[in-house]
């Protein structure tokens, strides 16, 4: 069993429309131990899935702290020679169609790619997701978060509605511990919830089902006044305007990686020399 402790500092998702040269960085996230404090948090985790699992960077971590089987699901345009799980564990799947790996698994991850995929096909993405879980650590891009290609921004309300029409109810254990950990990107720190099939919630420690956003109920935006009024701004903008300002964070995001990854490699040959 393991603690899931989200630590997304140096995280950035490596796709087709992303800019970041280089291959991802080595700490999306990390898998602690369970302290004696934190054990009623405990779910048992050996086998995961992630759709839009891009290079891998992510089950490479949960593989790292002992998940045995790890399953990454993404397009033919992941560069498999930059994939950072073995080549078996990586599924070529097109994830706006129908995908039945004919088995379900421990837990299923998909973090903020809904928003990538068109509209029409967040029924068919959901679907998938459920037919391979129990747990799903889901997160997705609300409105006004801005992001290259970003075609389907939805509230958090709307993927709730989705999965609890097949049975699945919102846990929201995630966001209260990390929302204030300034080191961890904030779409994962405010959009992160856990979703667990509804016959499996009597089986969870009463700490997490005390989390359960009940269908119908709102859905709380949690990120502080600046990070609202920011979304309430950007969703006022024409896409074609959101597009240029998510192209330009890029290439900024882009550069810094550069310039830290080239620093790095400089402190390591100096090292070698001496």
């Amino acid at each position: 069993m393991v603690l899931v402790r989200i630590d997304c500092s140096a995280y950035s998702r490596v796709r087709r429309f992303n800019l970041t040269p280089g291959p991802p960085p080595s700490s999306p996230m990390k898998i602690t131990p369970p302290s004696t404090s934190a054990r009623s948090m405990l779910l048992e985790v050996r086998s995961v899935a992630d759709f839009g699992c891009a290079q891998g960077v992510w089950l490479r971590a949960w593989k790292a702290n002992g998940a045995s089987e790890v399953v990454g699901l993404d397009g033919d345009f992941v560069d498999r020679s930059r994939l950072l799980i073995e080549a078996g564990e990586f599924v070529v799947a097109d994830l706006t169609n129908a995908i039945d790996l004919g088995r379900r698994f421990d837990l299923v991850q998909s973090l903020e790619v809904a928003e990538h995929l068109p509209p029409d096909s967040a029924q068919t993405l959901v679907d998938n997701l459920v037919r391979h879980a129990i747990h799903l650590l889901f997160s997705a891009a609300p409105p006004g978060q801005v992001g290259e290609y970003h075609v389907n921004e939805r509230p958090h309300a709307f993927w709730r509605d989705l999965l609890a029409a097949r049975g699945y109810a919102l846990l929201d254990c995630v966001r209260p511990r990390i929302a204030n950990e300034t080191a961890i990107m904030p779409w994962y720190r405010y959009n992160t919830f856990l979703f667990v099939h509804r016959d499996a919630l009597a089986r969870l420690p009463a700490v997490l089902i005390d989390t359960r956003i009940p269908e119908g109920a709102p859905v709380p935006d949690i990120s502080p006044g600046s990070y609202k009024l920011r979304k309430l701004f950007v969703r006022a903008l024409p896409y074609g305007v959101r597009q240029h300002l998510a192209a330009r964070k890029g290439r900024s995001g882009a550069n810094r990686l550069r310039s830290r990854d080239t620093a790095a490699h400089g402190t390591r040959a100096q090292t070698d020399r001496e």
